[in-house]
């Protein structure tokens, strides 16, 4: 059984891998337009509060910020291969910053 295991990976394309992460980021853009725009609709929702609309920018901040480094992953998959370091802390201090930005939102009177 690990024989063929071990066939089928060698059998996959080359090019596999590297479209596996490019669809994955575009994934995570995706995913991240959703909740920014979901965070913008908390934002607006009883009107155009000043300390919401602070918020609700915020986020959109975060948004294009894993927009970029999204943007700058897929341009360096063929030329590295791996993902530099700080790529996964900053996407995950990204996501963090969504988490609280919604829960601020969410308080907010």
């Amino acid at each position: 059984m690990t024989g063929t295991t071990a066939g089928a990976a060698a059998g996959r394309p080359p090019g596999a891998a590297p479209e596996r992460t490019r669809l994955a980021w575009r994934r995570t853009a995706l995913s991240a337009t959703a909740v920014s725009l979901i965070t913008v609709r908390l934002g607006i929702r009883d009107g155009f509060v000043p300390l919401r609309l602070t918020v609700a920018g915020l986020a959109m901040l975060g948004w294009v910020g894993l927009l970029v480094l999204g943007r700058y992953r897929i341009r360096s998959i063929g030329t590295s291969g791996a993902a530099p370091g700080w790529v996964p802390a900053v996407t995950a201090t990204c996501l963090a910053w969504f988490a609280v930005l919604g829960g601020v939102l969410v308080v907010l009177p």
